[in-house]
């Protein structure tokens, strides 16, 4: 086919039909909408219409509470056709703060388990030291402070040895050391304040530990397990809770994304005040049927514009091609560009489907590369992968070839050798994507005189084509052919090619 002629398309409808437009634009693939900000620019009391900000600000807040609930949000329910922001809102922060209620209460039992477990540690310390807790306790001139210090901060300790201050080491373990110090009230704060520097966690002793130290650390035991029983229970909350709202959650989740996605499309929108406006590209064979899908919205005007009317606010049409099933594919070879003014892609597609069913062809090679496309199917190369396989299988079953060794059966294309087939198939295939180049050049070119004698003009097709019909005659028929023709002709274009070269440059 040829590349799609493509027109302006602008729709204005009345301003209640909105939501209903909006919608449409979200299941109209063939329509590419340009930007409001581009149309309105320089242009008096015309603006753009505004995202409205609050469906991201609950989806973020429903994206807190689902990691707090440890659950997995995804839009595989089907969405609403409506939805009331306002109780969608209140349901997400009704649900944060019964959440965050039974968080807090299960942090403050982790909290306070943690601070029993510190202070068993410090009580096994004790227990094997000669320090009378009591006594020491309720001394009025000095204190005491139970705590343990990190390994490797403790070597900090030898800066402060002239300062007023008892240390005693009661432990270690893996990563701390169990200590206390003790120091007279008077200098108690400045005190604290070294033990601070050095990252000192002070461990409050029960007041329940009278010098029953084995009777305080039971005491301490029952209660972390009595803690785990109810930090247990926060957490079968939690889950009951998790349980009962999850489906709610999943289908608010799954509408706040569909209207989030549709309130993108009003930066496509213009604002003219009495009516609302999109502008995009569309080709004129889908024209049609883009009208059709929205001739039900009230007052709506359809105005068909050049593609280029608004180049200058940067409103570029796009370049779309439109090619049969068996060579789209190949379009990723062809690579239209803005500025081409034809599409070889049907061309590209038959010189490969030739090429590679005459010179390629085995069924072997064709099962591989299938095999390799399936793989990669979602992929344009596996495309391009698939439809190659399919010649090269075809080409296979004409040669009666299996990996260029095993012939299933005799076909009169066997008197060829294998490798010449291959070596000829990858010379036509680079002379056929040659002439390809070349035809595209010339039909973008301006200028006649590159048209006709340049390399990839008419002179080098000359010489190119002329070189291979004397290649083929000499070495693949064996005829007797004279060079000296064929030396004729190649110097002429040769020189040809040059003299353009040179006029050029003089001219520039």
């Amino acid at each position: 086919m040829a590349i799609e002629q493509m027109l302006l398309l602008n729709m204005t409808f009345h301003k209640d039909e909105l939501d209903k437009v909006l919608c449409l634009l979200n299941e109209t693939h063939d329509y590419d909408l340009q930007p409001s900000n581009k149309i309105v620019r320089k242009v008096k009391d015309v603006k753009e219409l505004e995202i409205n900000s609050c469906y991201e600000y609950l989806l973020n807040r429903l994206d807190e509470l689902s990691v707090t609930l440890n659950l997995s949000l995804d839009d595989v329910l089907v969405h609403d056709d409506f939805i009331d922001m306002n109780k969608t809102e209140e349901f997400i922060e009704n649900q944060i703060r019964q959440v965050n209620k039974i968080k807090k209460v299960e942090e403050e039992l982790i909290q306070e388990k943690n601070e029993n477990q510190m202070a068993l540690e410090m009580l096994k310390c004790l227990s094997s030291s000669q320090i009378d807790i009591d006594r020491l306790l309720n001394c009025h001139y000095i204190t005491a402070r139970f705590g343990c210090i990190n390994k490797k901060h403790i070597t900090g300790l030898k800066y402060y040895e002239g300062k007023p201050f008892i240390f005693k080491e009661l432990g270690k373990d893996k990563n701390y050391v169990w200590c206390l110090y003790i120091a007279t009230n008077n200098v108690i704060l400045e005190i604290d304040n070294i033990f601070k520097s050095l990252a000192f966690k002070e461990i409050i002793i029960p007041d329940f530990v009278h010098g029953t130290i084995e009777e305080a650390r039971m005491e301490l035991s029952n209660q972390t397990k009595a803690m785990d029983e109810y930090i247990l229970r926060m957490e079968q909350k939690i889950s009951v809770l998790k349980e009962s709202i999850k489906i709610d959650l999943l289908k608010i989740y799954a509408n706040l994304k569909y209207f989030q996605k549709i309130d993108l499309y009003k930066k496509n929108v213009v604002d003219y005040k009495s009516k609302y406006a999109v502008y995009g590209f569309v080709s004129k064979r889908l024209l049609r049927c883009i009208k059709e899908k929205y001739k039900h919205i009230k007052d709506i005007e359809f105005l068909e514009l050049p593609k280029d009317v608004l180049v200058d606010q940067g409103v570029i049409a796009p370049c779309q091609v439109h090619n049969p099933w068996w060579s789209k594919p190949f379009e990723i070879i062809s690579q239209v560009k803005q500025d081409d003014e034809i599409d070889m892609t049907n061309m590209i597609a038959i010189i490969f489907y030739v090429i590679c069913a005459l010179f390629i062809g085995d069924i072997g090679i064709g099962i591989i590369a299938l095999i390799i496309g399936l793989l990669m199917k979602k992929s344009k190369q596996g495309k391009l992968l698939i439809a190659v396989s399919v010649a090269i299988m075809a080409g296979g079953l004409l040669h009666g070839s299996l990996f260029y060794r095993n012939f299933l059966y005799h076909t009169i294309l066997d008197v060829v050798p294998v490798l010449y087939r291959v070596i000829n198939g990858i010379v036509f295939l680079c002379t056929g994507m040659f002439s390809v180049a070349s035809v595209k050049g010339m039909k973008n070119e301006k200028s006649l005189m590159t048209r006709l004698f340049s390399l990839k003009g008419l002179c080098g097709n000359i010489a190119i084509y002329t070189l291979l019909i004397y290649l083929i005659g000499s070495l693949e028929i064996h005829l007797y052919i004279s060079f000296i023709p064929v030396f004729i002709v190649l110097m002429s274009c040769i020189v040809l090619i040059i003299l353009r070269t040179i006029l050029y440059k003089e001219l520039e």
